[in-house]
C-alpha cells in the first residue's frame, strides 16, 4: 500500500520542479492526506476483488513477496486511474489539481475579512484539525501566510512612522494570544468570546 500511495502521490504532484514545493510540511501535507487516503481506499477496493489478483499459489515463503505479486493488477489499476484522474483535471480546469484547492482555502480567508471573525475562524479550523490528529498549524500556514503577513507589513510600515498599528491580528499576536498553551487556552479564548 506503501508504494502504490507513494506512486499517486508522486503522479499527483506531477514534475520534480514541483516537489520542493509539495514535499513542504506547510503546503504538502494537506495533499498528502488527502492523496494516501484516497489512493489507500481505491487499491484497498480493488484488492478485494478477486479478479484482480494474480492466481498464484505460492510465492516462496514471504507473505509480504506474495501479496506484492497477488496484487500487481490491484496495484497498477489504482495508479492508472490517479494518472487519469490527473489527465482528465487538467484537460479540464488547465491547472495543477492542489493548486485549485489552495486557492479554495485562501479565498475562504479572504473573505472572512481581517477582523474578528478571521481571527474565530483560524482558531476554530486550527482546533478541528487537532482534533483529527493532524497540526492544525502547519495546515493553516499558507492560509495566515496569505492574510496575516501582510497585516503584519502593514504594522511595521505604521510603526516606523511612529503612527499606532492598523491590525490586531497578525501572526505574531494570533500565536501569543490563541495558541499559548495549545488547544486548552484556544477552547477557552473561543468560549469567552
Amino acid at each position: 500500500i506503501m508504494i502504490v500511495v507513494l506512486a499517486c502521490y508522486f503522479i499527483t504532484i506531477g514534475s520534480p520542479d514541483s516537489w520542493a514545493f509539495f514535499f513542504s510540511h506547510d503546503r504538502g501535507m494537506l495533499p498528502a492526506i488527502l492523496v494516501s487516503c484516497l489512493a489507500s481506499l481505491l487499491f484497498l477496493r480493488l484488492v478485494s476483488r478477486r479478479s484482480l489478483r494474480l492466481p498464484f499459489t505460492g510465492a516462496g515463503h514471504d507473505p509480504i513477496t506474495y501479496d506484492a505479486i497477488v496484487f500487481l493488477p490491484a496495484s497498477s489499476l489504482t495508479i492508472l486511474l490517479f494518472l487519469l484522474a490527473r489527465t482528465l483535471f487538467l484537460s479540464v480546469f488547465q491547472d495543477f489539481p492542489l493548486t485549485e484547492m489552495e486557492r479554495a482555502t485562501h479565498s475562504l480567508f479572504q473573505w472572512s475579512g481581517q477582523g474578528l471573525g478571521l481571527g474565530i475562524l483560524l482558531s476554530f479550523l486550527t482546533q478541528i484539525f487537532w482534533f483529527f490528529g493532524m497540526h492544525g498549524p502547519v495546515f493553516l500556514f499558507s492560509a495566515e501566510h496569505l492574510v496575516l503577513d501582510p497585516a503584519l507589513v502593514d504594522n511595521i510600515q505604521l510603526a516606523s512612522q511612529s503612527l499606532p498599528p492598523a491590525h490586531i491580528l497578525t501572526k505574531p499576536f494570533l500565536d501569543v494570544f490563541t495558541r499559548m498553551g495549545g488547544s486548552g487556552c484556544t477552547l477557552s479564548l473561543l468560549i469567552a468570546i
